[in-house]
């Protein structure tokens, strides 16, 4: 044993304490779980994928409505706009303009309805918001006076 150290402290290097996030996410998908959402919904290949690459990004039931509208558009306009560039498109001499103006209005749809569809059902089954979830209801904050 290190005499310069102390048991606690060579503890801590060996077994560190998880972030406040680590937590918070752990409660979501703990709570997501027990609401019966599927593992596929709750935790999507976005989202297991960043997890990976050390991001900390909130499941989709605790991101903001802009976000999740954002992130859909995003990437399922990227998706349908190659795939249907590829193989229709291209194919039936419609400009880039053309392709990528119905590229976007569709993506803005899709963003649309995931986002409209991920926030009903966040408030059908009542899940806590995500900075609420260590927080002990029986708790002051201290701006809650």
């Amino acid at each position: 044993m290190n005499h310069n150290q102390t048991d606690d402290q060579q503890q801590d290097t060996t077994n560190p304490q998880p972030s406040d996030y680590e937590l918070r996410l752990q409660a979501a998908l703990d709570e997501l779980d027990e609401r019966g959402v599927w593992k596929n919904n709750s935790r999507p290949p976005y989202f297991r994928l960043a997890r990976k690459m050390g991001w900390q990004v909130k499941p989709p039931y605790y991101s903001s409505i802009a976000f999740n509208a954002t992130f859909s558009c995003l990437l399922f306009g990227f998706f349908w706009g190659v795939i249907m560039w590829i193989f229709v498109w291209s194919q039936q001499d419609i400009s880039l303009k053309e392709a990528l103006l119905s590229t976007f209005n569709i993506a803005i749809l899709v963003g649309l309805l995931t986002s409209m569809t991920t926030y009903i059902s966040v408030r059908f089954r009542k899940l806590t918001p995500w900075d609420k979830l260590l927080r002990n209801p029986n708790e002051q904050a201290d701006w809650e006076i």
